[in-house]
């Protein structure tokens, strides 16, 4: 399948924010426990709740997610915002918690403090690499070849400079997306919440 691949321009962020809510929406709907992780964390940091409290609220927490990560260049879709890929570039991560301020990406704050084993090991990686925050495609379009077509360019540049990819995941379904792709799973990591439960993820690699 020939998709033409976009850079998503500023003026696209609210667009693109529907394109993820959709896409996300289906993963957490079968996935709980994330659901749950990320509400809690932030209820504890900001007496706030974002993604799962009502339309309002989900919306905003991806307009400020592609507030952060638009400017750095590297968040790619189609011309009809199909999907939506979003890399962060070598030396990008952890993120920079006075641009997660900035822009009101609180879970970016949660995320920088390494809460969870997964982003610690994330974090503390040696080498220069490329990590891929957010992949997501609107469900009328899945199963389509646009996830794998939105990744293309980054992992096609990386190879090039002899770089690594990176990537962590919540779902079998994204284990087996992504080794479709060329990445595989390098650690498996159970993380703790409230009542005695666990969240499980997935780190994944791709060698350039």
């Amino acid at each position: 399948m020939n998709l033409e691949i976009i850079r998503l321009e500023k003026t696209q962020i609210s667009q693109a924010a529907e394109t993820l809510m959709d896409a996300f929406r289906i993963e957490w709907e079968n996935q709980e426990e994330v659901q749950e992780e990320e509400d809690f964390l932030l209820q504890i940091l900001f007496q706030s709740t974002t993604v799962n409290d009502d339309e309002e609220n989900y919306r905003s927490y991806w307009e400020a997610f592609l507030r952060y990560s638009q400017p750095l260049r590297h968040v790619y879709t189609t011309p009809e915002i199909k999907g939506v890929a979003a890399w962060i570039p070598p030396l990008g991560y952890p993120l920079d918690i006075w641009r997660c301020l900035e822009v009101g990406y609180y879970w970016g704050l949660v995320n920088s403090l390494s809460f969870f084993s997964d982003i610690y090991y994330i974090q503390n990686l040696k080498q220069p690499y490329w990590y891929l925050f957010a992949l997501g495609v609107s469900k009328d379009y899945q199963r389509q070849g646009i996830g794998s077509a939105l990744i293309q360019p980054i992992l096609k540049r990386a190879s090039c400079d002899g770089l690594p990819c990176h990537l962590l995941t919540h779902t079998e379904e994204g284990v087996k997306f992504y080794e479709s792709n060329g990445f595989e799973v390098i650690k498996k990591f159970e993380n703790p919440l409230k009542l005695e439960k666990t969240v499980t993820c997935w780190a994944m690699k791709k060698e350039p």
